[in-house]
């Protein structure tokens, strides 16, 4: 199992981690027999690293067969880069058919999805943290969003974001399990049950990146 992860994609090729020590005793973490995972971290809107990450991925897998591959993208596909829109299309339209894929939800698109589901109030803050490229890969002319009203941003991006790109995302999964490692976007708050544990798992920092609390799973984030 490994982490595929780039700097310049805010992700960095990683280590493998079957051989990752638990806190508890010691023990080597494993992931789920007779399967290998891979993670990539967030994309932002680099259509152009994806596809680099996913070509090096299906080729370490040709090397090295598995009964099963997994890809898990950590959340956080859009904003911030040119090609949020040309990530979104890659991904529903035509995943990668040398592996099962899952997708997690990052606050990038917790913040675009509730904007434009009746909380119009979110977007002027997303537009803010990277939306502005998201929104101009979908076409819009950014000179009307710059002073415009929250009734005003959501409707012209409602005339330019699919609906079926709102509703793939809305759909991304909280938390994956794959053995002794737990997948979320950000991690999650300690002493609190995985059922409980709400937007932390796509916002925490405070609370989680400092603590050293045996989690019970290597935490990949």
């Amino acid at each position: 199992m490994a982490n595929a992860f780039r700097k310049d994609a805010s992700a960095e090729a990683s280590r493998t981690l079957a051989t990752t020590p638990l806190a508890t005793g010691g023990r080597r973490a494993r992931g789920s027999p007779g399967k290998r995972c891979y993670a990539i971290g967030d994309v932002h809107g680099r259509l152009d690293l994806l596809e680099g990450l996913l070509t090096q991925i299906e080729a370490d897998t040709a090397a090295r067969p598995a009964r099963e591959t997994v890809l898990i993208l950590l959340g956080d596909l859009i904003d911030r880069g040119p090609q949020s829109k040309g990530v979104i299309e890659r991904l529903k339209d035509r995943p990668p058919g040398f592996c099962r894929t899952f997708f997690l939800k990052g606050n990038h698109e917790e913040s675009l999805v509730r904007g434009l589901s009746g909380e119009p109030d979110l977007l002027a803050k997303w537009l803010a943290n990277g939306g502005y490229e998201c929104a101009q890969s979908y076409g819009v002319a950014i000179g009307q969003l710059f002073g415009a009203s929250d009734a005003a941003i959501e409707a012209v991006l409602l005339q330019h974001v699919p609906r079926a790109h709102i509703v793939f995302m809305e759909g991304f999964l909280d938390t994956i399990r794959f053995g002794d490692f737990l997948f979320a976007h950000a991690g999650v708050r300690p002493k609190v049950p995985l059922d409980r544990q709400g937007r932390d798992v796509r916002w925490i920092r405070d609370g989680f990146l400092e603590a050293t609390d045996d989690l019970g799973w290597i935490v990949e984030h």
